[in-house]
């Protein structure tokens, strides 16, 4: 991420690596039962059952915790659905509502965003909860993302429940962090559900 001292930006790298191959060496298969775990301890938490509101990542990488079948669910039962829509000139993360998963297209990095056309920006403040993403944790909820340091920023500004989705193979025993670097409130692997340091 710009701005952070050398040796702390190298070993995030070094850890995004190593969690990126561990994550694409899995089956289609594995992930996808591992994800339905995931998804099932998810629903389980009362932040998440009772949002009216909730900003999604729309999992597009290899082997990436999938949140498609989440958001469809949302749709069905009335969840208001809120996505990422990057804006690369700004280095920013806006927000907007879709109501259906077509509305998504191919952007750079192989993300899934709205369509520009019909783009419905939406203040963040107005999620209940965000589902983040993440290469890699460890077990007091530090994320590394993929660098760009969107999600830190989003979650600096908003009051919203953070819920970050991940294999228990992507956790580390300790995340490097810098000074903008932000926990999140909940992280849930397949296996387990960690809370953050002093978060009930």
């Amino acid at each position: 991420m710009v701005g952070q001292p050398a040796e702390l930006a190298e070993a995030k790298r070094a850890i995004r690596r190593e969690k990126i191959r561990w994550r694409s060496s899995l089956s289609t298969e594995e992930a996808r039962a591992r994800s339905q775990r995931i998804a099932a301890t998810l629903k389980t938490l009362p932040e998440y059952a009772n949002a009216s509101t909730i900003l999604f990542y729309v999992s597009a990488k290899p082997n990436e915790v999938d949140t498609h079948h989440l958001i469809r669910e949302a749709f069905s039962k009335g969840v208001r659905v809120l996505v990422p829509a990057t804006d690369f000139g700004r280095n920013e993360l806006n927000i907007a509502e879709i109501k259906s998963v077509d509305e998504l297209v191919p952007v750079r990095f192989g993300l899934l965003e709205p369509r520009r056309e019909s783009l419905r920006a939406v203040d963040p403040h107005e999620a209940d909860v965000i589902i983040v993403p993440g290469v890699a944790f460890d077990r007091n909820c530090r994320r590394i993302g993929f660098g760009g340091g969107y999600y830190d920023r989003l979650l600096s500004c908003v009051n919203a429940f953070s819920i970050a989705l991940c294999y228990e193979g992507q956790l580390v025993d300790r995340v490097p962090v810098g000074s903008t670097d932000l926990p999140v409130d909940i992280l849930i692997t397949e296996s387990n559900i960690y809370r953050r340091a002093g978060h009930p």
